[in-house]
C-alpha cells in the first residue's frame, strides 16, 4: 500500500494517469522499441488474458519495474502509467509524463481522445454485532431513509459532468483472503473530448485536483483527522492526496 505525504494513514492500492487516442496498428509493431527504450527501468513483460466480452487489442500489455510498484500499460489505443507506491502528486507525475509521453511518441500520437486520473484505494473496516458496516464516520452519503447506521453492504457506482470531462466512482465492499472486510473507493475524472500531447502536463494536473476534490468531498471530518495521523483508530486509512 502507498502513503502519500499529506495524508500519511493513507492506503492507496494504486494511482494511474490513463491517457487514450484513435487506436493505431502502429502501436504492435513498436511496442518492441517501447520495451527496448525502457528495460532498465521496466524489464518486465506481463502480457493480458482474456476477458470474456472484451476485444483483446483493447486488453494493454504491461512493462513492470523490478519491484512491482510501477507500470506502464500499452495497448492498440491507451498509454497509462500506474504507481503502487504513490509518493505524491509532482513525483508521480514527472514519472508519469516521461514513460507515457516518450511512448506515444515512438507510437506517432500527437492527439488524445481522452485522458484519466485515477485514485483506488482501500479500507479495512469492522461490522457491528448486527453485521451492519462501519462507514458513517468515514463517507458522507445517505440511503433514502437518511440512515447508514445499518447497512450491511454497499456497492455504489456515479458519474457526473464537470466542465472539463466526467467524474465518477465506485464504493464496494469486498473479503480480503483472510476474511478481512475491505471497503474499497475508486474515483476518477477524465477530460475529454481530447488535447493535445503537448497539452498532457496541464489536463493532468487538471484531473487530479478534480479527483482528489471529489475524494475531498465524500469523507468526513473524522475520517479526515485520521488520514492526517490526528485521530487513533483500529482500521487502516485510505485516502488520495
Amino acid at each position: 500500500m502507498a502513503h502519500g505525504p499529506d495524508y500519511p494513514n493513507q492506503q492507496l492500492r494504486a494511482v494511474s494517469l490513463e491517457t487514450f487516442f484513435q487506436g493505431r496498428f502502429a502501436v504492435f509493431s513498436r511496442l518492441e522499441q517501447v520495451q527496448a527504450r525502457h528495460s532498465g527501468r521496466l524489464p518486465h513483460l506481463f502480457v493480458p488474458s482474456s476477458r470474456e466480452g472484451e476485444a483483446p487489442a483493447l486488453r494493454p500489455y504491461h512493462l513492470k519495474s523490478e519491484d512491482q510498484r510501477e507500470s506502464l500499460a500499452v495497448a492498440i489505443n491507451q498509454a497509462t502509467y500506474v504507481s503502487f507506491d504513490y509518493p505524491g502528486y509532482p513525483v508521480f507525475v514527472e514519472r508519469a509524463l516521461e514513460l507515457i509521453g516518450s511512448s506515444l511518441d515512438i507510437f506517432g500520437v500527437n492527439e488524445l481522445t481522452r485522458v484519466v486520473y485515477r485514485y483506488d484505494n482501500e479500507l479495512a473496516v469492522s461490522r457491528e454485532k448486527n453485521s451492519s458496516l462501519v462507514l458513517s464516520d468515514i463517507l458522507k452519503f445517505s440511503l433514502p431513509d437518511g440512515s447508514t447506521a445499518d447497512v450491511q453492504s454497499v456497492d455504489l457506482q456515479w458519474s457526473r459532468p464537470w466542465p472539463s470531462g466526467v467524474l465518477g466512482g465506485r464504493v464496494w465492499t469486498e473479503q480480503d483472503k483472510q476474511g478481512v472486510e475491505i471497503l474499497k473507493l475508486s474515483i476518477f475524472a477524465g477530460v475529454q473530448p481530447g488535447r493535445s500531447l503537448g497539452e498532457l502536463a496541464q489536463t493532468a494536473a487538471a484531473s487530479h485536483e478534480a479527483a482528489r476534490a471529489t475524494f475531498e468531498s465524500m469523507i468526513t471530518d473524522k475520517f479526515r483527522l485520521f488520514l492526517q495521523g490526528k485521530l487513533e483508530e483500529d482500521a487502516d486509512g485510505s485516502g488520495g492526496a
